[in-house]
């Protein structure tokens, strides 16, 4: 087999395999997801605990809003978003609008920390093993 004539196929194939790897090391990978809403946090709870339990730390949450907070947590995100592109760029709107994020943050923690408080006295002997049992997240993996 002469090998001039296979030599302009190597060459094209491995400009393909090249530029194939090389787009797939450079493409941009989705944002790593942000912390948990506090619903979900809520739901993670409810679905290690007895039925009985599990209605109980519901209504909880739900005495506290925290389903409303759910709803509330897109918007600052977007206009976060929305300041940093802008120009000429506000520093002060930039820094109210995360401030104000943090300020919605922390009041939900509070949240959580109440339907706990609210939920937790009624539950069976089962239901609080079980949420003893879940422990804090794992720590974040460094990129």
């Amino acid at each position: 087999m002469d090998f001039r004539r296979l030599r302009p196929w190597i060459l094209t194939a491995s400009l393909l395999a090249n530029g194939f790897l090389a787009g797939v090391l450079v493409v941009d990978r989705p944002p790593p997801p942000g912390p948990p809403k506090p619903g979900d946090i809520i739901e993670k709870m409810a679905a290690t605990l007895p039925a009985a339990d599990a209605r109980i730390l519901r209504q909880a949450a739900g005495d506290q809003g925290l389903l409303d907070v759910d709803r509330d947590q897109s918007e600052p995100h977007r206009r976060i978003g929305m300041l940093m592109r802008a120009e000429p760029f506000d520093a002060e709107a930039f820094r109210q609008a995360v401030t104000d994020l943090s300020s919605r943050r922390e009041q939900a923690g509070d949240r959580i920390g109440k339907a706990l408080i609210q939920a937790i006295p009624q539950m069976s002997a089962a239901g609080r093993q079980a949420l003893s049992r879940l422990g804090p997240p794992p720590p974040k993996q460094p990129d």
